[in-house]
């Protein structure tokens, strides 16, 4: 079916214009509405957080009163604080080299007439110091080839005195321990 709009053009536009200002005024009330319920629901959400806010201040004032409460918080402030000194324990170890390896490594070396009366490590130099008894000239030499294959000891001071006695030799040996 045809149809045929004989009206005037101004009369026209004035129901267009009618039309379109009652779809801006639906969707527009629709957009309030929605707005008008987020904000009854927002301020529904306050009023319950600031409920629940109050609720834990009360209990916390409640509770920070209690005695038993004094006692639980010294105990995490103790343990906080012991935790902080193993973590500072922890990175001291972790930084350390173990040097008591590498000397026994050392001590397995020894032939059997050489023995150690003293050792003294330098940890800011890594410079040791090794004194010791030797039953001949012989055996102090191949206790002195032994440390020197040894690639984490440089620098070897053996003095001359070392060497004087043919048995019976005092010595003192000194070297630098290098970090792998």
């Amino acid at each position: 079916m045809i149809t045929l709009n004989l009206l005037p053009f101004e009369e026209k536009q004035e129901i267009k214009l009618n039309r379109m200002n009652r779809m801006i005024f639906f969707y527009g009330s629709i957009i309030l509405t929605v707005m008008v319920v987020f904000v009854v629901l927002l301020f529904g959400i306050e009023v319950f957080l600031s409920v629940q806010l109050r609720e834990i201040d009360r209990m916390m004032a409640s509770n920070e009163s209690n005695p038993a409460f004094a006692i639980v918080k010294t105990i995490q402030e103790k343990i906080s604080a012991a935790n902080q000194n193993l973590q500072a324990i922890d990175q001291i170890q972790s930084q350390q080299r173990q040097y008591s390896v590498i000397l026994s490594d050392l001590a397995k070396s020894v032939p059997a007439g050489v023995k150690f009366s003293s050792f003294s490590f330098d940890s800011v130099t890594k410079k040791a110091v090794l004194e010791g008894h030797s039953a001949t000239r012989d055996e102090f030499l191949d206790f002195q080839k032994a440390l020197e294959g040894y690639s984490m000891f440089s620098q070897i001071d053996s003095p001359v005195s070392n060497l004087t006695k043919s048995i019976d030799n005092d010595f003192m040996v000194s070297f630098f321990i290098n970090n792998k």
